[in-house]
């Protein structure tokens, strides 16, 4: 068993082990700069990003059950 503090060394440890192949491995694959390129104006413009939206995400009160009055009778002056 571990204790908390010897956890959380292990965990640093480790993260930095990953972290240092992870560099390795993109310098190995995009060369000695190690620097991936960004999007290209063709890829950039086919992608499709949705942002927050102002229409309504659903029907108010009125149209969903909260208010059932189709059933009561009509109020009427004499009655």
């Amino acid at each position: 068993m571990m204790t908390m503090k010897e956890a959380c060394q292990y965990m640093r440890a480790t993260r930095k082990t990953r972290n240092h192949e992870h560099r390795i491995e993109v310098r190995r694959k995009h060369g000695s700069a190690g620097f991936i390129q960004s999007f290209t104006d063709k890829e950039r413009s086919q992608i499709k990003v949705t942002g927050k939206t102002a229409f309504s995400k659903g029907k108010s009160a009125a149209y969903n059950s909260i208010w059932k009055h189709h059933d009561l009778p009509k109020i009427t002056k004499e009655s």
